[in-house]
């Protein structure tokens, strides 16, 4: 997985960017699947950033640090986690 993106199968109730861009157009947010896929890579971009600076790991690179299925697939089960925890 070193230097890809992770994805989410339907196996979460994931969406692809295609579903999501679709579903933000709908919803009166004009969007396509690289404009969704942006999105989300920006919001990923922040949080590595607080974590770099939470850390106080100077010579991280954060957006390698973003960029990495690992980082995208731990923020994802983080995430999962929540939303299960929370229902």
């Amino acid at each position: 997985m070193a230097n890809k993106y992770a994805t989410v199968g339907q196996s979460f109730d994931g969406m692809n960017f295609r579903l999501i861009a679709r579903k933000m157009t709908r919803a009166g947010f004009k969007m396509n699947h690289a404009t969704a896929r942006n999105v989300l890579h920006q919001a990923l971009f922040k949080v590595a950033c607080a974590v770099s600076e939470n850390s106080g790991d100077e010579s991280c690179d954060v957006m390698e640090l973003a960029r990495s299925a690992a980082f995208q697939g731990a923020i994802g089960a983080m995430v999962q986690d929540i939303y299960t925890t929370d229902q």
